[in-house]
């Protein structure tokens, strides 16, 4: 069992802003930031209430491009299917904070903003060719389409939708209790991978300039050159 733990730090890395368990979001002083409860708000958050989020994903945060002071939570809540005890990922959602709101303990401004509504595969993030934005990919779950963002100080753009040449394999056709729980960019940006730990990795290359995904391969879970292609 994967409990949610996320947490977001000031730039030197030494003072936690936020964090969160996967049903709230909390402040500095361990109390719920002002509008910052259900955060993952659905079936999943009810079932697990007042527990911890049960989740291998626990979100990413960005500070928002030529913002100041705010921040740009991106999280994907579970939902559970009722044919199968598999517990995909309910779509790719946002929340937006400003840590200046609240005294200085931070404000929620809006929360479980969707991205994607669908079942969807783990999101990464990479910064922007010149640093002034940010970049989001994230695949969908029983197909091979893969989605673009881009991150500026007006928002969050839909800039790309990417059809492989060829879908490995439908995930609903796995087994159960498989882990399509990984995925994200190389330290230099230049690599999207997605893992399936009964299978392999798919990688793709990744233009940080036109935020353009291309060569798609496959890497079987005993193709040891697939992990080394990750390393900067």
């Amino acid at each position: 069992m994967q409990l949610y733990g996320h947490v977001m730090a000031d730039s030197t890395g030494t003072e936690v802003l936020y964090y969160s368990n996967g049903l709230h979001i909390y402040n500095r002083e361990n109390e719920i930031m002002l509008n910052g409860d259900t955060i993952n708000y659905n079936t999943w958050w009810e079932i697990c209430y007042p527990n911890p989020y049960i989740s291998s994903l626990s979100g990413l945060s960005i500070p928002y491009p030529g913002r100041q002071n705010e921040y740009l939570y991106l999280h994907q809540p579970i939902e559970p299917r009722l044919d199968t005890v598999f517990l995909p990922m309910d779509g790719v959602s946002y929340t937006h904070i400003d840590m200046q709101g609240d005294n200085g303990l931070g404000e929620v401004l809006s929360k479980n903003n969707k991205l994607f509504d669908g079942y969807s595969s783990p999101l990464g993030l990479t910064k922007t060719a010149d640093n002034s934005g940010w970049w989001l990919v994230h695949g969908t779950f029983a197909d091979s389409i893969y989605y673009t963002y881009l991150i500026d100080s007006l928002g969050i753009h839909l800039t790309s939708v990417d059809t492989l040449p060829a879908s490995y394999y439908n995930l609903f056709d796995l087994p159960l209790f498989h882990d399509y729980r990984h995925a994200g960019f190389s330290p230099d940006g230049t690599k999207f991978a997605v893992f399936d730990n009964m299978h392999g990795i798919i990688l793709l290359d990744f233009d940080r300039c036109a935020g353009e995904l291309s060569n798609a391969r496959f890497y079987g879970i005993d193709g040891a050159s697939a992990s080394s292609s990750l390393v900067a």
